[in-house]
């Protein structure tokens, strides 16, 4: 178990635990990217930690750097117009609409049957896992060669990431067009500092495509902030929805 490391003044400055015959040390500033504010909700995660320094039977260790990294990584494919499932954000859910082809079905050791095929668009494809019970549901709607919207969940376990599909959408349903921005309307009361490392560590988490801007009220008039370039936000139902939770932020929607 983590417990919390205090300096000589009293204040927490990081997490200790045991790894074997070592004392791992993971000072605050190396949980995650941003602020840590509160180190006791640290205390039962699960961390993934790189070596940074080795003294003795003491090490210093950082789970900063590989969340940086991985940032990165987004950050690089989103630029060279990755889509959202070929970042292995696994347990995602999102829309992949396309031509579907290649269904292969087989059966299980249970005896079920389940199956693989592709989903083509424009510019790429990616693999799709229905398992038994979804594709007894939707067998016999599906054609190979055919245009689908199927909404699942991301698998991004192996190599080539795939989507789990959970159900067919209605193609004249979705947007006729990507979003290309997020606008989040600020309550008046969202002025602690707390509130706005909460808010800039949740966009973080979110990393995609669409611009941000802020709404905010004032006793005059309501005004606009365009979030820096360099901070982009995905627009999926999932961000959206959780972004609506947040206790200051009073509405969401895109354009």
């Amino acid at each position: 178990p983590l417990k919390i490391v205090k300096n000589k003044e009293g204040n927490p400055v990081g997490l200790e635990g045991r790894l074997g015959a070592f004392t791992v040390f993971i000072p605050g500033s190396q949980i995650r990217i941003g602020r840590v504010n509160n180190l006791e909700d640290y205390l039962d995660k699960k961390l993934r930690l790189r070596m940074l320094q080795k003294n003795g039977r003491r090490v210093t260790a950082s789970q900063r750097v590989i969340l940086e990294e991985e940032k990165a990584e987004k950050d690089a494919m989103i630029s060279s117009g990755a889509k959202p499932w070929q970042l292995k954000d696994s347990g995602k859910s999102y829309i992949a609409l396309g031509m579907i082809n290649g269904i292969r079905e087989i059966t299980t050791k249970k005896g079920d049957r389940m199956a693989f095929a592709k989903l083509n668009d424009y510019d790429g494809q990616i693999d799709l896992t229905f398992f038994p019970k979804t594709w007894e549901t939707l067998k016999m709607q599906i054609q190979d060669g055919e245009v689908y919207a199927f909404k699942g969940k991301v698998d991004g376990s192996r190599d080539t990431p795939s989507l789990i599909v959970d159900s067919i959408e209605n193609p004249d349903d979705l947007e006729t067009h990507s979003a290309t921005s997020v606008h989040i309307k600020l309550s008046s009361a969202f002025t602690s500092e707390q509130d706005i490392f909460e808010l800039k560590d949740y966009l973080f988490e979110r990393m995609g495509k669409c611009e941000i801007f802020f709404h905010l009220g004032t006793n005059k008039s309501p005004y606009v902030v365009k979030v820096n370039n360099q901070i982009t936000i995905d627009a999926g139902e999932e961000t959206i929805s959780q972004l609506r939770k947040i206790a200051f932020v009073e509405d969401v929607w895109t354009e």
